[in-house]
């Protein structure tokens, strides 16, 4: 049970204001005597202004009274106190289920005896295919007519032995013999390497000088060949050195074209 308390309101109190009395100052006007006038026979008589003295006006003090704003009292309110009531849980009290046993009753299962199937034996019946003769087919390839070679030739300077592959007409002659190869054509490579007569320092003499120009030609033509994928088994060489031209006059440097005429190599092909 929650009893409420009994809220008590203050009382007001509503000052009392007193209002001040005004007292107005008396005002005193001044008692103005107006001067006797004589009048002369024949002299006009003088007039004398008389002296207006001005009142002094004296202003009133006037005193504010003093406002003394009456003092509120707030009324102090007590807030009452609030007991909450004390709920007492009832304890419930579960009861105890007691689950009643089960007895799942045995099931036999009763045995089942299948029965032997017993497959027949199935032959298959032999067959027998008869042999086909598959004959092969034979592709008869036609083979090209063999390339003439054109022939290549290269004059030395004095001592030089190097061939320039880079020349068209070299270049052409290693296509040829390529082509020929790879047809089934034997071939025969004749070199003839020619050395002049003027002495050199280099080789031991000037036949020397010839078999190295034409061992040089034939390794540098092998190379070529291999690399354009000639069948080199069907390819052969033959090199002849050669030591000819006009003998020697001491005259190198000024007959040196004539000199070079007998400095060469010579490639044809068969």
């Amino acid at each position: 049970v929650v009893v409420e308390p009994e809220v008590v309101e203050p009382e007001v109190v509503e000052p009392v204001v007193v209002e001040p009395e005004v007292v107005e100052p008396e005002v005193v006007e001044p008692e103005v005597v107006e001067p006797e006038v004589v009048e002369p026979e024949v002299v006009e008589p003088e007039v004398v202004e008389p002296e207006v003295v001005e009142p002094e006006v004296v202003e009133p003090e006037v005193i504010e009274p003093e406002v003394v704003e009456p003092e509120v009292v707030e009324p102090e309110v007590v807030e009452p106190e609030v007991v909450e009531p004390k709920v007492v849980e009832p304890v419930v009290v579960e009861p105890e289920v007691v689950e009643p046993e089960v007895v799942e009753p045995e099931v036999v299962e009763p045995k089942v005896v299948e029965p032997v199937v017993v497959e027949p034996e199935v032959v298959e019946p032999k067959v027998v295919e008869p042999e086909v003769k598959v004959e092969p087919v034979v592709v008869k390839r036609v083979r090209a007519d063999k390339v003439a070679v054109s022939s290549f030739e290269q004059h030395f300077n004095y001592n030089v032995k190097i061939i320039q592959t880079t020349s068209a007409g070299y270049k052409k002659m290693i296509a040829q013999l390529a082509t020929n190869s790879t047809e089934g054509y034997s071939q025969v490579i004749y070199i003839e390497a020619s050395a002049s007569k003027v002495p050199t320092s280099r080789y031991t003499s000037n036949k020397k000088l010839a078999e190295e120009r034409g061992k040089k030609a034939k390794w540098v033509i092998s190379r070529s060949l291999v690399n354009k994928g000639a069948k080199m088994d069907l390819i052969k060489f033959e090199v002849t050195p050669k030591v000819q031209g006009p003998d020697y006059k001491a005259d190198a440097v000024g007959n040196k074209a004539v000199y070079e005429k007998s400095q060469y190599v010579k490639i044809t092909a068969k």
